[in-house]
This record gives C-alpha cells, sequence and structure tokens, in this order.
C-alpha cells in the first residue's frame, strides 16, 4: 500500500509540474505593471488575453484605482484591434498611452454626437 501512495503522490506532483509549466509558457503575460507595459509586451501576449489587457487598462487609472464602474465589452472589442494595429506600427510605445489616447478619443466622439 505504501508503493502504490508513493507512485500516486509522484504521479500527481508531476502532473502539476507540467500544467504549471505549461500554463506559464502560454500566457506570456510580463511581470510588471499593466501601466508599464510597451506595446511590444502587449503584442506577446496570447490573442486571447489581448481584449481582457485593454478591458483592464480602460477600466483602471494608473495608480490601479478604478476609474470607472462600467464595462462596455463592445467598446473592447472596437478599441482591441485598434490597439494591435498602432501597437504593430511602434512597438516602444506605451501600450497605457496608446489605450487612454483611444478611450479619450471615443468620449469625445460620443459626446459630441449628443
Amino acid at each position: 500500500m505504501g508503493i502504490k501512495t508513493l507512485c500516486l503522490a509522484c504521479g500527481l506532483a508531476a502532473l502539476s509540474c507540467t500544467a504549471l509549466a505549461d500554463s506559464n509558457k502560454k500566457s506570456n503575460v510580463p511581470p510588471k505593471p499593466i501601466t508599464k507595459w510597451t506595446c511590444a509586451d502587449f503584442l506577446d501576449i496570447e490573442d486571447d488575453f489581448q481584449p481582457y489587457a485593454v478591458g483592464w487598462a480602460t477600466a483602471y487609472s494608473k495608480s490601479g484605482k478604478p476609474e470607472d464602474t462600467d464595462f462596455d465589452v463592445d467598446g473592447v472589442n472596437t478599441i482591441t484591434p485598434y490597439i494591435v494595429t498602432v501597437c504593430t506600427q511602434n512597438r516602444k510605445a506605451s501600450f497605457w498611452a496608446k489605450v487612454k489616447d483611444k478611450v479619450k478619443k471615443m468620449d469625445a466622439d460620443v459626446k459630441k454626437h449628443m
């Protein structure tokens, strides 16, 4: 019974290490605050995670405090392709600044049409 338990424990440990290594490989999230990301950092994350990064950047201030309680999924879906395009053109630019600039322009357009 001791051998079976030891084998099971070793198997579970190996499985969890493999899963952890695989999850770290896929996300490619830079080990710094999103407010310090460059466009290259943003473009290096998986495409599926990019809208989440844009959503977080639109909802929070540079200090990490929530700016807005509304989360506009359609707005994030509109902004994300734009951010991918401008970041591809200048990988050294600030991801945070690009997102904030686009949000300000969209807000100004909305107010103009009201």
